[in-house]
């Protein structure tokens, strides 16, 4: 290995460990400077590109990551590099999966799975497994699901993983929470975001506290709930991570909605709407359209709730997220509830 590439592969240690604390323009900017004088084409190349199309992936930009992924590839097929083969498939059925085409995402992942298996890349199997049980999730089947993510889990716990543990569990709380079962909710919640903090991955972190915050108000916690919401909206403002900005804005009108604030709630979401629009995050849309629908029928809004309601059952029913297109086609089976008076 020269000179150069030593340097470079420290290059990209530092923008690992910014990446993982939060510091997301300084990894980026970490990565470009490695990538400057990293061979071409070469493994590591192929790895950066990779995680760079991630970073962008997570904060929204779907076609900034695709091109980033699709060189990735390039890069791996042109060294021979078959775990980054398999890693770039795997990262292009997420962003399928992500933009409403479980066919094509369905499709990659095997590709995926089959190169990882070729060369012995037993972690990245883990995480396809994982990603199946997330296909499985969106369309109702929640025992094929939950029987996916603890096959991954156990897998992981077996290798020692933790990284990789965290994103399991942080699948399997959504999951026992879809279940209404809120105490292993709760359970896999906190042992994920212990793992989490004890490697400063603030990246996990955010996403599990939004995902918590949604555990909170079920159980009621609405307080804990709010200030949960208040804290990843700060951190997501900062990180221009539109993704988690609008889940948050989605939580908080959870919050505003059992306090019924209706009219903060509706304004919270039509912002949510706005962001989870510009990152091609179907599924994030059409839930939010669905809660949006919930808003207005208890306004009084009929016309604006059907509407939102026939939007959400649109996207549901082209991802093939069948629970939640049962749920919104049996709101447009009732007339919306009236405005309720509050007495303090």
């Amino acid at each position: 290995m020269t000179t150069t590439e030593l340097t470079a592969g420290a290059v990209v240690e530092e923008a690992r460990l910014a990446e993982r604390s939060g510091a997301i323009e300084r990894a980026l900017g970490l990565y470009q400077s490695a990538l400057a004088t990293l061979p071409d084409p070469s493994p590591t190349r192929a790895d950066v590109l990779r995680w760079m199309g991630t970073i962008h992936r997570e904060r929204g930009d779907q076609e900034k990551a695709l091109g980033l992924y699709a060189q990735s590839l390039t890069q791996a097929d042109a060294c021979a590099y078959g775990a980054g083969r398999a890693h770039a498939l795997n990262c292009q059925a997420i962003v399928a999966q992500t933009r409403g085409r479980p066919d094509e995402a369905q499709e990659l992942f095997a590709r995926a799975a089959a190169d990882a298996a070729a060369v012995g890349e037993h972690r990245l199997l883990g995480m396809i497994e994982q990603n199946l049980g997330v296909a499985h999730n969106m369309r109702g089947e929640l025992e094929r699901a939950l029987l996916r993510y603890r096959m991954s889990l156990r897998a992981f716990e077996e290798a020692k993983d933790d990284e990789a543990e965290s994103w399991v569990l942080n699948n399997l709380g959504m999951l026992h929470q879809q279940r209404r079962d809120l105490g292993d909710a709760q359970a896999a919640y906190r042992r994920a975001m212990a793992i989490a903090e004890r490697r400063g991955d603030s990246w996990m972190m955010l996403m599990l506290e939004t995902n918590y915050a949604s555990l909170l108000v079920d159980l009621g916690e609405l307080r804990q709930a709010e200030a949960l919401c208040q804290r990843v909206l700060a951190v997501a403002a900062a990180r221009a991570d539109v993704v988690r900005e609008a889940d948050a804005l989605r939580c908080r009108a959870r919050v505003l909605g059992a306090r019924s604030r209706l009219k903060d709630a509706r304004a919270d979401l039509e912002r949510a709407l706005g962001l989870a629009e510009r990152t091609e995050d179907t599924l994030l849309v059409a839930q939010v359209l669905a809660d949006l629908g919930g808003v207005h029928g208890r306004l009084g809004a009929a016309d604006a709730a059907e509407f939102a309601w026939r939007r959400a059952l649109d996207l549901f029913t082209r991802i093939g997220a069948a629970r939640e297109a049962r749920e919104v086609a049996a709101h447009l089976d009732r007339p919306p509830t009236a405005p309720r008076l509050v007495v303090a």
